[in-house]
């Protein structure tokens, strides 16, 4: 219990340093709202003691004018409007500034992150992540704490001001704030374990649903819609259980504090009818009395809404210091200098798997030269994506040593010479946008006639045809065009790169043979300065490569 007790404090410590350095990074937006809600206390404090003089003139109490306090309230309450627009200003443009900065944030660290690290999280599990957690910080950050610093300003300026006017009533008063106490720290811990089942039962909903978009093709040539309807559905209601029950413990908790201050309301205002009825106090007292409680009330029951505010960004900072966490990888760029050429890459005796026990290469030995085409030939799943996801540095072997060499000396494979590699996946992917601008990837600076050139060679003269040619909008996944006209394009992109090596990871299994075969030749022809690599199952393919390693399973 009390390593528990001592792990918790510790993340509420982390979670406060955090806040401090979000606020920290943008440390005027924050002063100004901060400073905006505790002009709004003094307009606050200031009408109440107005409304009193106002009152206590009225009913001939004491001597004054009647207008210039009447005027004086109007002013205070203009005020306060005024301030109310300013800080719904500030504060939107601040909301989305720091949204925007830790999508950011967040969406490098997952770019930089080792490969074999970011597949343990599905993809639908990161975006809720990346979308519902942080939206939780923000909230926290640009509207929850600065409110909560006010609210707690605004409850020590009425408890002092009804001090001042009745020592007695605030002190009776003063007992419901230990109350207060007490039932958030009972409710803190029960909404953070309710917090963490909502938002994990909301990420398995979004991974579902994601799958289930990008696959509807497949459900639909499966014939399963309604099955996966039924899935949704029952996803879906364990959300709504976790929701429902988070939604009961708010309500029950919320109640027995709206019933505490309802009796300290009760309770000032009977304080005031039998003073007022014995003389003893003026009627304007009698409504500053109930306008301070009203004051206390208010901020203590915005203290108690706060609470969920807190938990869940508590929640959504665990979340999201998971992927804060992941190992990065380790790009020195000095390994790569101008005059760096990439002549060999060695494999000796590299062993790899996936999972722990389980190989996918056990001592493999390969030796890839520039001006060499080599072919990876095995049957299915024997490691011959494995070899390619090695040759890019993306996982690296658990023995032996991948060695990237010129004609002087060798390095270990690292992220750094990715920048000398182009590589075509099985998927062959497209991102969505234009044809030039996918195309782009491959070299930002191409222009028309070299993009050109590129889809000559790699068969993809069909999109000179389209009406908006290099223009052309492409959706989701290539998703219009055929997966022959997707391989191609893959191709093009990748020969516009123009590394020492190209990688070809089953990049022309969707095309017929007769362009297949011209691709391939023209590729060899063109890349005699290259080292290429392709992994194909075809007998044509292979008998064009200067050489082939045949993989087998273990």
């Amino acid at each position: 219990m009390g390593k528990e007790k001592k792990a918790e404090r510790g993340a509420v410590k982390d979670l406060l340093k955090y806040l401090y350095v979000l606020v920290r990074q943008d440390g005027l937006s924050s002063f100004l709202l901060l400073m905006i809600g505790v002009l709004g206390v003094g307009f606050l404090l200031s009408s109440i003691i107005c409304s009193k003089k106002v009152i206590d003139v009225a009913t001939h109490v004491v001597t004054g004018r009647i207008e210039w306090g009447l005027i004086g309230l109007a002013l205070l309450y203009t005020g306060n409007i005024i301030l109310s627009i300013l800080a719904s200003k500030i504060g939107v443009h601040y909301q989305t500034t720091l949204y925007n900065r830790l999508s950011l944030h967040y969406f490098s660290g997952i770019l930089h992150a080792e490969w074999k690290a970011q597949q343990m999280y599905h993809s639908g599990d990161i975006m809720s992540r990346v979308g519902t957690d942080i939206g939780d910080i923000v909230q926290l950050v640009v509207r929850t704490f600065p409110q909560f610093l006010v609210t707690l300003l605004k409850l020590a300026s009425a408890i002092i001001y009804l001090f001042i006017l009745d020592r007695r009533l605030t002190l009776v008063l003063m007992v419901i704030i230990p109350i207060v106490l007490l039932v958030s720290k009972l409710y803190f811990k029960k909404m953070r374990k309710l917090s963490v089942l909502i938002k994990e039962s909301q990420s398995v909903v979004r991974q579902y649903f994601q799958e289930s978009v990008q696959n509807a093709g497949i459900a639909k040539a499966l014939h399963i819609e309604d099955r996966m309807k039924k899935e949704l559905v029952k996803k879906q209601n364990d959300f709504l259980a976790h929701v429902l029950s988070h939604n009961r413990f708010h309500v029950f908790s919320n109640s027995v504090l709206s019933f505490g201050f309802a009796t300290g309301y009760l309770t000032a205002f009977s304080w005031g009818v039998y003073q007022l009825y014995g003389n003893e106090i003026t009627f304007g007292t009698m409504t500053a009395f109930l306008q301070l409680v009203a004051m206390m009330q208010g901020p203590a029951l915005g203290l108690a809404a706060s609470i969920p505010a807190f938990i869940a960004a508590y929640t959504a900072l665990e979340r999201l210091n998971e992927l804060e966490k992941l190992p990065r990888e380790q790009a020195d760029m000095s390994l790569v200098q101008p005059s760096f050429r990439i002549e060999k890459i060695t494999f000796s005796d590299v062993t790899f798997g996936y999972e722990t026990g389980r190989q996918t290469l056990s001592h493999a030995n390969f030796v890839f030269e520039r001006g060499k085409m080599t072919a990876l030939v095995g049957a299915t799943g024997c490691g011959k994506t494995t070899v390619m996801r090695l040759l890019l540095g993306l996982v690296s072997p658990q023995q032996g040593t991948v060695t990237v060499s010129d004609n002087k000396s060798g390095f270990p494979m690292a992220p750094a010479f990715r920048q000398r590699i182009a590589y075509v996946p099985q998927g062959n992917y497209l991102f969505s946008g234009s044809i030039r601008e996918n195309l782009s990837l491959g070299n930002p600076d191409a222009d028309d006639e070299v993009m050109k050139k590129a889809l000559k060679m790699a068969a993809a003269d069909f999109v000179f045809s389209m009406p908006s040619g290099l223009n052309s909008e492409l959706k989701e996944g290539g998703k219009g065009l055929s997966g022959g006209q997707i391989q191609r394009l893959a191709i093009a992109r990748a020969l516009l790169h123009g590394g020492d090596v190209l990688l070809l990871d089953e990049a022309t299994a969707s095309l017929d043979e007769e362009t297949e075969q011209n691709i391939i030749h023209s590729l060899k022809a063109h890349g005699k300065d290259k080292m290429i690599i392709v992994v194909s199952h075809r007998k044509q393919v292979i008998d064009v490569c200067d050489k082939k390693y045949v993989l087998n399973f273990l």
